[in-house]
């Protein structure tokens, strides 16, 4: 009676399978999601809390899938013996597709893996702490894809019976390790409980400087708006924390000029002074003459750029001299601006191995200036925002200055730039649209829209600033006759003497006074000595003051009797035409040094 019992059970069993194979079931008849005949499903109703994508089908479609599978399956076995060359051609195909899906598992499999490694884990041991689970509970049941990046990327988190801990810490560590922003629904009504995260909705299209004044108007000292984020609202860096230096990455077409002369307009309406590299003659060109603002943007002239940004240090050093005698000094802030900064390095290298000599270091000495500002500048109230193309090791002199820059922007990026300048996982996909930036700042990274400011606006805005603070009427912007004064500061003397001599820098309670700058034509600039024009030998050969090659005059300045270079590593053209009217064999030399021989 038994046996009998067990065979109709048996049997019973196999009817059951296939009627559920047929009809699409899960073989175990447990449904996984609220699919139905019609409806793809969209929530998991498994004890699990997971389910397959398979699950998520119309019961109709996989009942369809099924039946061709067992259709092509019958046929196939018919073949075998009624045409079996037919059915031999047909296996070889069916290997075929089998070997590609193979590889095709494979590949995922391997993905998969290195997702799982990468990303997954460390996010479980992450949030172990914040949620009070151990990290495999964690990590066996939270589901995290391998695009975070896309408009409706989903990640579960499961979260333990009875717990009660503060749930925004558990949206920053997500928000932190997977990058952006997150909207977090906490399903903790029903068990299993989870918390399921999705991408905010993306930053404006277009945000027009007019449509943000409200914001820039509401800026504290120091404060900066960057732009607007995922949510609309605005978001602000500032040059007031403890890692207060800029540094921009930003591909070529992101809107880099733009976006240094937004911040340079918020600057100079917060009173601040500006010093600007600009190594491509125009990118910062709305800026030239604007009172308190000094642009160096002549390529061929680098070491003036040198000079200034001298001249910037020095004066970052009398503030603390200052300091040091009265520690209730404030200072205006000033901005050191270098744009273009893979070009300004590549001009710096080129010109730095023309001046060089022998036992002189590797590296441009400018690198070590910039250096000293970045490392020293918080507290003297002076700052540097550099943009770069690509801010790597070499763009900025080989000395180790990039984790200098506790505000970073990004923009149009590479993998390989966000490896190198983030380094979390998984990484963002750069956006292509002008003025949108990520914005990495400590462990937040945040999207957003930069405001599109015209060059009319800027120069209407910041001279209508400089008025409004008593500044003098805009300087020419370019003035070929112009004498900088500026004053070296060496002793670190602590008497009276000291004091006077560092309030004759200009340095006040209140505010640093920029340069003396004459200008023939100005009070005081009549009468003013106008030094020679400089030349690098690049420079020298180009305008003609000696009839030789710019590799021909390098060749010459290693040998014996070549003038010595002024401190600027420049000469004057009086300079190197004596020189060439005097060197031996003038005459019938100067074509075999001018063809570099």
């Amino acid at each position: 009676m038994s046996a009998k019992t067990s065979k109709t059970e048996s049997t019973t069993g196999v009817f059951r399978l296939v009627y559920r194979h047929l009809t699409g079931l899960e073989y175990d008849a447990e449904p996984r999601t609220n699919a139905t005949w019609t409806e793809s499903g969209d929530k998991v109703l498994h004890e699990s809390g997971r389910a397959r994508r398979w699950s998520y089908r119309p019961r109709l479609q996989r009942a369809a899938i099924r039946w061709t599978w067992t259709a092509a399956a019958a046929g196939e076995g018919y073949a075998v013996f009624a045409e079996p060359d037919v059915a031999a051609g047909t296996l070889a195909a069916g290997a075929a597709a089998a070997t590609t899906w193979a590889g095709y598992k494979t590949s995922e499999a391997a993905l998969n893996f290195t997702h799982r490694r990468r990303v997954v884990r460390p996010l479980a041991k992450a949030l172990a702490k914040s949620l009070e689970n151990e990290p495999a509970n964690i990590l066996r049941d939270m589901i995290v894809p391998r695009r975070t990046d896309v408009p409706d990327a989903e990640v579960r988190v499961p979260v333990p019976d009875g717990w009660h801990g503060d749930r925004k810490t558990v949206a920053a560590v997500v928000a932190a390790r997977l990058g952006g922003e997150w909207d977090a629904d906490w399903r903790m009504h029903q068990a299993p409980f989870s918390a399921v995260f999705t991408r905010t909705p993306e930053p404006p299209g277009m945000v027009k400087w007019a449509d943000v004044l409200h914001h820039i108007a509401a800026n504290k000292e120091g404060e900066i708006f960057v732009g607007l984020n995922s949510r609309g609202n605005p978001y602000r860096g500032d040059f007031v924390r403890e890692e207060p230096m800029w540094g921009l990455s930003i591909g070529t077409g992101g809107g880099k000029s733009v976006f240094l002369q937004m911040v340079a307009c918020q600057l100079v309406a917060q009173g601040a002074e500006i010093l600007a590299i600009d190594p491509k003659f125009i990118s910062l060109d709305p800026l030239v003459g604007i009172p308190g603002i000094t642009v160096m943007n002549d390529p061929r002239n680098v070491g003036a750029m040198w000079d200034a940004i001298k001249d910037f240090r020095r004066e970052m050093e009398s503030r603390y001299d200052a300091w040091v005698l009265d520690r209730s000094l404030t200072f205006k802030r000033k901005v050191l601006i270098i744009e273009e900064g893979n070009m300004f390095s590549a001009i710096s290298k080129e010109h730095w191995r023309e001046v060089k000599k022998k036992g002189d270091p590797v590296s441009p000495p400018v690198w070590g200036d910039i250096a000293a500002i970045l490392r020293m500048g918080r507290q003297a109230n002076m700052n540097v925002v550099a943009v770069f193309q690509r801010m790597d090791d070499a763009a900025t002199g080989n000395q180790g200055l990039r984790d200098s820059f506790g505000f970073r922007v990004l923009g149009r990026y590479t993998w390989q730039a966000w490896r190198m300048l983030v380094g979390t996982n998984p990484i963002p996909r750069s956006q292509k649209r002008r003025g949108r930036y990520i914005v990495v700042d400590g462990g937040e990274h945040v999207w957003i829209q930069a405001p599109y400011i015209t060059e009319e606006q800027v120069r209407e805005w910041c001279l209508a600033r400089r008025a409004e603070q008593g500044y003098a009427p805009p300087m020419p912007a370019y003035a070929p006759d112009v004498a900088t004064v500026t004053l070296d500061v060496t002793s670190r003397g602590h008497d009276g003497r000291e004091l006077e001599r560092v309030a004759s820098l200009g340095v006040t309670r209140d505010s640093v006074t920029p340069h003396l700058i004459l200008v023939k034509g100005s009070p005081g600039g009549e009468s003013a000595e106008v030094p020679a024009p400089r030349y690098s030998l690049a420079a020298a050969a180009r305008e003609g003051i000696v009839p030789l090659t710019a590799d021909a005059l390098r060749q010459a300045k290693r040998r014996p009797g070549f003038p010595d270079a002024g401190e600027d590593g420049m000469w004057t053209a009086e300079e190197l035409q004596e020189w060439h009217a005097n060197r031996p064999s003038a005459g019938r030399a100067t074509e075999k040094e001018a063809a570099g021989e």
